[in-house]
């Protein structure tokens, strides 16, 4: 049931949602990693640090933060320190969309992006799910064809 109509069947389908959203979560830890892109003045990058930070901790997700502007933002794991410029020419991320976060799969290093700017944990969380479908949801396949 993924819209029910039924006033008491959407409570068990939210968490049945919730459920499977941390499912995702926790399956994907153990197979990937996260590589956050941010610019360590900026009080946006900052504030959502203080969200990454202790969900990538209790997930137990491995962490490499990147700041772009040589001005760590103290706490985050494994800093480095790569100029915009290098990410930018080897990524394609421009800084208007720090702080932006990766998925690694841990195996083939192949980068998956996570997320670009702010985002609440409830959002990141949702995330996962997303990248996990191919963001299928938000997807327009099948509308519109023709069956033979």
């Amino acid at each position: 049931m993924r819209f029910p109509t039924d006033n008491t069947a959407i409570p068990v389908r939210n968490d049945e949602h919730k459920l499977l959203v941390e499912r995702t979560i926790d399956t994907m830890s153990k197979h990937y990693g996260l590589i956050f892109f941010y610019r360590g003045n900026s009080s946006i990058c900052q504030k959502f640090v203080s969200i990454l930070a202790p969900f990538v901790k209790a997930r137990h997700f491995a962490m490499i933060s990147v700041t772009t502007d040589h001005q760590p933002i103290i706490g985050l794991p494994n800093p480095r320190d790569i100029p915009m410029s290098t990410v930018n020419r080897i990524l394609g991320i421009q800084s208007r969309y720090l702080p932006a976060l990766f998925l690694v799969n841990l195996k083939t290093h192949q980068m998956k992006a996570l997320s670009y700017g702010f985002l609440s944990l409830s959002d990141l969380k949702e995330r996962f799910l997303d990248v996990r479908d191919h963001f299928a949801i938000y997807s327009y396949n099948g509308i519109g064809e023709r069956r033979s």
